[in-house]
């Protein structure tokens, strides 16, 4: 027999027949559905009397004669049955809604508890130390902040990157004196830094850094003399001394920035004046340095007999044969190491004297001039003799020194013309006369050194190389002494 259309259920009550229409399960001998009226198959009865007849005993006595009567109920429709199910989507969809937003407020709230804790326990901590430097010729405050949680230190308007523990950062004093411009004291110019820390997740950390800025002094390295004083026998005498690019130079008050070249190398020819002692107050001005004042004492040297040139060396002439004029002592007697050209003579009133010698060598000779009085007191002064010769004259004439043979012998070869070939190793005297060793080995290991004078513009720095042309005489302090006239790169 078919059983279209039938849903049957068992369990504990029996056999149930669910309706088409909505659904609801009824008893096996239903006729209509008793929630909607809706007629059930009427080919269940006798199926299922005789299904329930060989399988089910019922539990009590019931006449499947009696007719159902059909309920007065309203037949629900299809319309019926969506408002139902989408009322039913609705509200689980608000408590879905509602479910979710009270979860994510607990979130929040145990979120904001934790956060707070690890704040907390997580706070910046740093430390800071400054300590004055020299960069690039500046002076400079170097600031180490040292935080073992900070990712990013910022003072003055700029950031530093923590790397290793620690944010380095470097301030000119000039920077930073012209931001405290009125925070000079005795001692310096007091510093005051707000230094913020910062780090994702964390309070940012603030602190105060103080400190006092002390201005090193503006650079000054004497040069000549080298000592801040020296004895000068001429009427000139050149200051030659170092200083940062960009000081600003005065002498005396007088400001002489302007000889500075671009290498800081200042020289300055000032006058002696014919007084046992002048001092010269050097002043040196640099931003971000405090000012430099250095004393130079310029002494003349004192003579027992007095003895002075009225002629400039080197004496030049074109003859064989010089005069030199000076003035010494009215009863003194002149002599020199030169050959004569008959008798010096001295004023016996005002003590002028002249002289005549010989030159005998073309170039450069040196000779000392000595001025005795009747009771032995004597004074000494050098003389030098220039006579004239093409420069390519000169230089043809130039032989090859054997410098051991020089150096062992001081008086062999003198007068005659070398060339020297080497390195300035050290200048000991710029003026007028310049004065300077070369070393002329070939073996870097064993030095040969050289003394050479030299009159004209010298511009030659310590290991630069050189080519003299010069006259050889004598010996000083071990090294074989040139007079050149001519000096080459």
């Amino acid at each position: 027999m078919k059983l279209e259309n039938i849903y049957i259920y068992i369990y504990k009550g029996g056999i149930k027949m669910q309706c088409q229409s909505c659904g609801t399960r009824n008893n096996y001998y239903h006729h209509y559905c008793y929630f909607c009226g809706n007629a059930l198959p009427t080919q269940q009865k006798d199926d299922l009397s005789d299904a329930h007849a060989n399988k089910f005993s019922l539990p009590y006595d019931y006449n499947d004669e009696h007719d159902q009567i059909p309920l007065k109920r309203y037949k629900k429709t299809q319309i019926h049955r969506f408002s139902l199910n989408y009322l039913r989507f609705l509200t689980f969809l608000l408590v879905l809604v509602l479910f979710v937003f009270g979860a994510y407020r607990l979130f929040l709230y145990l979120n904001g508890i934790f956060m707070a804790d690890h704040e907390s326990a997580a706070q910046i901590t740093a430390t800071a130390n400054v300590e004055s430097t020299i960069f690039e010729g500046n002076p400079v405050q170097r600031i180490i902040v040292h935080t073992n949680t900070g990712e990013v230190v910022e003072t003055l308007g700029r950031r530093f990157p923590v790397q290793n523990g620690k944010a380095e950062m470097m301030f000119e004093n000039a920077f930073l004196h012209s931001r405290f411009p009125s925070a000079e004291s005795q001692n310096g110019v007091e510093i005051t830094l707000e230094i913020t820390i910062y780090k994702e997740g964390i309070a940012a950390y603030k602190e105060t850094l103080n400190f006092i800025m002390e201005m090193p002094p503006a650079p000054l390295t004497l040069i000549q003399p080298e000592q801040g004083q020296t004895i000068v026998d001429n009427e000139t005498y050149r200051l030659v001394f170092d200083v940062s690019e960009g000081s600003s130079i005065f002498i005396n008050g007088d400001d002489f920035s302007d000889l500075l070249d671009d290498s800081g190398r200042f020289k300055k020819d000032v006058a002696v004046p014919d007084v046992s002692e002048s001092t010269y107050e050097i002043l040196v001005i640099k931003r971000g340095f405090k000012d430099t004042t250095v004393n130079i004492v310029l002494k003349r040297e004192e003579q027992i007999v007095p003895l002075t040139l009225e002629m400039e060396l080197p004496i030049t002439t074109e003859d064989d044969t010089v005069r030199i004029r000076g003035t010494t002592h009215p009863g003194a007697v002149i002599t020199t190491d030169f050959a004569l050209v008959g008798e010096p003579t001295v004023n016996p009133e005002t003590g002028a004297f002249l002289i005549q010698v010989k030159s005998e060598r073309p170039g450069l000779s040196a000779g000392v001039l000595t001025s005795t009085t009747a009771d032995g007191q004597q004074s000494q002064t050098d003389i030098v003799i220039f006579r004239t010769i093409s420069e390519a004259e000169y230089t043809r004439r130039a032989w090859k020194p054997n410098f051991a043979e020089l150096v062992a012998n001081p008086t062999i070869h003198n007068g005659q013309i070398f060339l020297f070939t080497g390195n300035v190793s050290e200048v000991l005297l710029y003026g007028e006369k310049n004065v300077f060793t070369v070393n002329v080995s070939d073996d870097p290991t064993i030095p040969q050194l050289i003394l050479v004078e030299y009159w004209g513009q010298f511009e030659f720095e310590p290991s630069e190389s050189i080519r003299v042309f010069g006259n050889r005489w004598g010996n000083h302090n071990g090294m074989v002494k040139v007079l050149a006239p001519f000096i080459y790169s």
